[in-house]
């Protein structure tokens, strides 16, 4: 049986995206479409002029696959060679630079921050046309709190690309912005950009920007602040922007964070709610034309506000040719309708196969069509709330089982109440989309305004103390989960092959559901006793601070400076996911000023480190007079500052068989005994220019560093 066979957008979907995959590997290299078109257009020629046969009646079929395929990679191939055309390199001097703003301005703590692209750079006499965009940051005054999509001007300063993650395991910001069409970045100062002139983007955004803004300036007219507008404005308009870090945490922990990202929820209350308010227009034939019609508009003016997120695109997609089936008295078959939806916006742009929203949008959305049959007629409710509490329920499990491993594989954690925070947080995101819905139409009249907004206000509040509640409940949330991106494929195989089996009722799905789950539990063990193996030394690459990791097993002990140990986010941003990808689940964190310590891996003895029979020497102040006949053989040299002495004394004293530069606050002064260090024919590694520096320990290497007499520090 074609299990695929009742759905041929599905059909058309998987090598299409098949292709984009290919384009993403192979990095659109100009050759292939080429190659495949050619081989396209043999196969082609051969099935239908040579040789005609009954037997290979599947050609055809093959041929349509693998022409999706080609134009999958095509379309990738065209986005990316728009991206990266005409490429700027790093600027050492300053240039002017005519540039658009394509995005709003969005405000952050100390600065402004937009995406402009790029139109043309004038350096001396010479001009050059430019393409791609680049991600502005301007500093914070009257002026550049003026500016607005669509804004043309003149910036003079410095471009350079985005830098790729300095750690392994970091988070890669730098293709989280090329995914976005965005490869170099610039800070603008007070004097250094003038204005042009307004209103070159597209009209239709800048209404919907304008439109946004004036939403958002009526809610804070009508007292709705703080915490209440921030959420208020990220479920009604999607703009997160206003969202701080402590509401995000309590969100994302309870399993909430779904609310404030507009999505198809959204989406679909504002249809319903549009679909009650013209359900008059049915009565009438050009009433049931015209009920689509602005049904649908409606919808894209709703996506056109929120900002086009890949999410509301998806929904409004759906929500139209549901709509349009229906004006047409055709009942469309949904997974039809939900690949149908997915084709034509990769079509638009191939990139949003590699969103996070995206991929969780239309899981959540697969796994709910999929599992509520299966699961919703298990239980029958005796009253009509029992049966909304148990549909709720459904849908959420559904929801968490299809997006659950590319949760964890995202953000490394899962909560444990999601049942709960759903029960509560779905109404209430619906009330507060009604309230929002009428507040913004009696929004003219000040009294009426006045009161509907303080009433929203209070919603949203109650919704905050909820999720507050729940988030700090005991064991709300199981964090510090990792799963590698194999194992990921491998967990969503196991449900596509174990979910056939409970609804197609065929015993042959279940086997291959059960292999690659038993594949999966093989593949954490294997992973679980390397990591119980590993001996390493990490010298990580953080602006501004100094950190030096040593790795025995699943245990480690972390030296960093106060930089690094007095913020938490430095550390989960580039730290924590090396510690997640190696199995360490506990924190043993010392400052660099506890120059003497031991513990069960590691010893400190000032300068000196003895980890695993491994010697390791860190300079981390001004190293005192040392004998100068007497030698300290390292395996590993690292240099956090200067040490004030000459290279050559250093390495007479500290023989060593690899150097490490880690002076990020001190760039200059490393470039220059990098330059040393190289001159005396010895490789040193600089964590600033080329990322953190990985030394894997052999067991048993080396001898015991503080055997015999030594120098006090």
């Amino acid at each position: 049986m074609n299990v695929l066979k009742p759905y041929p957008f599905v059909r058309l979907l998987l090598p299409f995206i098949a292709g984009i995959v290919a384009a993403f590997f192979t990095g659109a290299s100009p050759q292939m479409p080429a190659l495949f078109l050619s081989g396209l257009v043999l196969t082609v020629l051969y099935v239908v002029f040579l040789q005609p046969s009954y037997r290979k009646r599947w050609m055809p079929g093959m041929i349509a696959y693998l022409a999706l395929a080609v134009l999958g990679y095509l379309v990738t191939s065209i986005r990316i060679y728009q991206y990266v055309k005409n490429p700027v390199s790093d600027s050492q001097e300053p240039f002017v630079m005519l540039v658009r703003l394509i995005e709003p301005v969005v405000e952050r703590q100390n600065n402004y921050r937009t995406v402009a692209k790029m139109i043309l750079k004038k350096d001396g006499d010479d001009h050059q046309m430019l393409q791609g965009r680049v991600l502005l940051y301007f500093r914070k005054d009257s002026l550049s709190s003026q500016l607005f999509y669509g804004d043309e001007i003149l910036v003079k300063g410095w471009i350079k690309g985005i830098a790729p993650p300095g750690n392994p395991h970091e988070f890669d910001y730098r293709r989280y912005m090329a995914d976005r069409g965005v490869l170099y970045t610039s800070y603008i100062g007070r004097d250094q950009w003038k204005l042009v002139t307004r209103g070159m983007g597209s009209p239709v955004r800048e209404l919907g920007y304008r439109i946004r803004g004036m939403l958002a300036g009526i809610l804070k007219d009508n007292h709705v602040h703080g915490h209440e507008f921030a959420v208020a404005s990220a479920i009604m308009l999607g703009m997160d922007e206003y969202l701080d870090s402590e509401q995000i945490r309590e969100y994302s922990g309870a399993g909430a964070m779904h609310i404030l990202c507009v999505s198809g929820l959204h989406v679909g209350i504002i249809a319903w709610v549009l679909h009650v308010m013209l359900g008059f227009l049915r009565h009438s034939r050009c009433g049931r034309i015209l009920k689509p019609v602005l049904l649908i508009g409606a919808i894209w003016c709703y996506a056109l506000i929120t900002g086009f997120s890949p999410s509301v695109m998806r929904a409004s997609v759906m929500f139209s040719f549901v709509s349009v089936g229906m004006s047409l008295k055709r009942r469309p078959e949904i997974f039809n309708t939900l690949a149908a939806s997915a084709l034509l916006l990769l079509l638009y742009n191939p990139f949003f196969l590699r969103s996070t929203g995206f991929q969780l949008s239309y899981l959540a959305v697969a796994g709910i069509l999929a599992g509520y049959p299966l699961l919703q007629p298990l239980w029958e409710a005796p009253n009509r709330l029992l049966d909304k509490i148990w549909k709720i329920t459904v849908v959420s499990v559904c929801a968490q089982i299809a997006t659950a491993p590319l949760a964890v594989y995202y953000f490394h954690q899962f909560p444990n109440y999601f049942l709960l925070t759903n029960l509560i947080a779905i109404p209430m995101a619906g009330v507060i989309l009604y309230a929002g819905i009428l507040f913004f139409l009696v929004s003219p009249v000040p009294l009426v305004s006045t009161l509907s907004g303080t009433g929203l206000s209070y919603l949203i509040r109650f919704l905050n103390v909820s999720i507050e509640t729940i988030e700090n409940l005991p064991g709300s949330v199981t964090q510090s989960l990792y799963l590698q991106q194999g194992v990921v494929v491998m967990v969503y195989l196991a449900i596509i092959f174990l979910g056939a089996s409970l609804i197609i009722r065929e015993r042959k799905y279940l086997w291959p559901g059960l292999g690659i789950i038993c594949l999966v539990l093989m593949t954490i063990t294997r992973n679980k006793n390397l990591q119980l193996q590993q001996q390493a030394v990490i010298v990580y690459n953080v602006p501004k601070g100094r950190a030096i990791d040593f790795i025995l097993g699943r245990q480690h002990v972390l030296l960093a400076d106060s930089i690094v140990t007095s913020d938490p986010r430095t550390i989960d941003y580039h730290i924590r996911g090396n510690w997640l990808a190696r199995g360490i689940r506990s924190d043993c964190i010392h400052d660099f000023r506890d120059q003497v310590f031991q513990n069960d891996i590691l010893i400190r003895r000032g300068p000196f480190i003895e980890f695993a029979g491994f010697r390791a020497v860190l300079v981390d102040e001004v190293l005192p007079d040392l004998p100068e006949s007497r030698q300290f053989p390292a395996d590993l040299l690292v240099l956090f500052e200067d040490p004030g002495r000459e290279p050559a004394d250093l390495i007479r004293t500290f023989p060593a068989g690899s150097v490490v530069l880690s002076m990020p606050h001190r760039k200059r002064d490393a470039e220059r005994l990098d330059s040393a260090f190289l001159s005396m024919g010895i490789t040193c590694w600089n964590t600033s220019r080329s990322g953190a520096r990985v030394v894997r320990v052999s067991r048993g290497k080396g001898a015991d560093p503080f055997s015999g007499t030594g120098p006090t520090f």
